[in-house]
């Protein structure tokens, strides 16, 4: 017969493995972005800092693209995002460093 608590735990077990799920799938779109976005995966830096310093760079500019609003209806993507905003970084430079 299964009891009211053994019920109870596997509900706290399925939430554990849903929100263990959702974690690792959050870094793979993560990583994805990062890869498609800066070409993270073909960047061949080979001292360890500079590459430290890269990705530190790369995940504060993906924040700063989710953040910030081109008013354009041709950037829907983050790819498209990059490129309006690197053709006149100006523009959009009071906007990134307010958020």
């Amino acid at each position: 017969m299964v009891e009211v608590q053994d019920l109870r735990r596997l509900g706290d077990v399925r939430l554990w493995i849903a929100g263990a799920v959702r974690g690792y799938w959050m870094v793979e779109v993560m990583h994805w972005h990062l890869d498609v976005i800066f070409g993270e995966d073909v960047c061949r830096v080979r001292d360890k800092v500079v590459a430290f310093n890269l990705d530190i760079l790369r995940k504060l500019v993906l924040n700063a693209f989710w953040l910030i609003d081109v008013n354009c209806k041709c950037a829907t993507s983050l790819v498209k995002k990059r490129f309006v905003v690197g053709c006149d970084p100006v523009r959009y430079l009071a906007q990134i460093l307010t958020h």
